[in-house]
């Protein structure tokens, strides 16, 4: 039995308490008069001294007992049900706090979440509005050229390259977005609604796409709207081994994803080239993700469906020494590959996992590697489709 959920109970409990406490203090009192009373009738008549002790403990006897009458209640009541009032009720206090604080916090999602969908439809809205002619987004462009480094660098060709008002979404030699007609790094409060106009660029063969934010300083985007031609499909390859590697990627390079799966069932169980890499050291992440790189600059090559992360976290221990030479992006990260490749004796050492798999599966398959590129944009757990 609940003591929260026995309203009534409570009530009679807490009148006994209360009753129990006005006796602690009437009755002392009372039994201090009485006494006195019985004692002056003593020095009236000393008669009367013969049978005041026996009177004074009659009194305190009685006095005892309905002292201990609603001690004795409140713990049979207690012993019955296992409920400890004093502790439930501040227990149920406690409740009661914590069930508003979770009632609010219900609210506060319902109400982020309602939001979130209005963006979606407000989007959905305003790009039914403004149609996109597909044969121009399909289209090649004469100084779109190969990003390379697309993954770091957001250096290239001048602001509005490209950019019409008609609707079409812009073609671009870089993946920085467009803000309302400006191809920029996002600030904070950007792309917030469908009124911003944002949009990944169309770059090489990618269709471009419409996009919102999903909060003001964040880089996941809380929703997209892709052109009919651009499609994200699963690519799904059987290991001899009975396993399975799957992930969905952009319809546009579906061949050179399952190219570089089937390689890399065969590295992990018959190897190729002598070398096989335990899959153990082989945590395949992810590859959609609808997202900016962290420094907001440029539209990810995860949200056209084109790039795949390999061992962010793999951790490996040399002579004592914990490296990990995969896991982030930059200056430090290039600093502990190198770290790592000095303390296994050179880069072409199969103990190198991210490499291998550049030169024995994504190189033969069409893809670059982030291990490749420049100090501030090495990356070397990142492979994408060549542009």
């Amino acid at each position: 039995m609940s003591f929260c959920s026995e309203p009534d109970i409570l009530r009679v409990i807490l009148c006994v308490k209360v009753i129990f406490n006005i006796v602690t203090i009437i009755l002392p009192i009372m039994l201090m008069i009485l006494i006195m009373i019985d004692l002056g009738k003593c020095v009236i008549n000393p008669d009367e001294l013969k049978g005041l002790l026996p009177k004074v403990s009659k009194r305190f006897i009685a006095a005892l007992v309905v002292f201990f009458i609603p001690t004795i209640v409140l713990g049979v009541i207690s012993y019955a049900t296992g409920e400890d009032w004093d502790y439930n009720k501040t227990f149920c206090m406690e409740e009661a706090t914590i069930e508003n604080i979770n009632k609010l916090k219900e609210v506060k999602e319902a109400e982020k979440l309602k939001e979130k969908e209005e963006r979606k439809r407000l989007l959905a809205e305003e790009l039914a509005k403004r149609p996109v002619p597909q044969s121009s987004l399909q289209q090649g462009s004469a100084n779109s050229g190969n990003t390379g480094n697309s993954g770091g660098s957001s250096s290239g060709s001048s602001n509005n390259e490209n950019y019409t008002t008609s609707g079409e979404i812009a073609r671009s030699s870089r993946m920085t977005p467009f803000v309302n007609g400006t191809q920029k790094a996002l600030s904070k409060g950007d792309c917030m609604s469908p009124s911003d106009n944002c949009a990944c660029p169309t770059i090489s063969k990618f269709n471009g796409f419409y996009f919102t934010m999903e909060s003001e300083t964040g880089r996941n985007m809380s929703s997209v709207q892709r052109t009919g031609g651009e499609k994200m499909v699963q690519v799904k390859v059987k290991c001899s081994d009975g396993s399975y590697i799957s992930k969905t990627v952009n319809s546009k390079v579906k061949g050179n994803f399952e190219q570089a799966f089937n390689r890399l069932c065969q590295i992990r169980t018959t190897g190729i080239n002598g070398v096989k890499i335990n899959s153990n050291d082989l945590y395949i992440d992810g590859t959609l993700n609808e997202r900016t790189t962290s420094s907001r600059t440029i539209c990810s090559p995860h949200a056209y469906g084109i790039a795949i992360d390999i061992n962010y976290n793999w951790v490996v221990n040399i002579n004592g020494v914990n490296h990990k030479p995969y896991g982030g992006q930059g200056k430090k990260t290039k600093q502990n590959y190198v770290n790592f490749v000095n303390a296994i004796g050179g880069e072409n050492n199969p103990k190198n996992v991210n490499y291998m798999l550049w030169i024995y599966v994504f190189k033969p398959s069409g893809f670059t590697w982030g291990g490749n590129w420049s100090d501030g944009s090495f990356d070397p757990m990142h492979y994408e489709v060549a542009l």
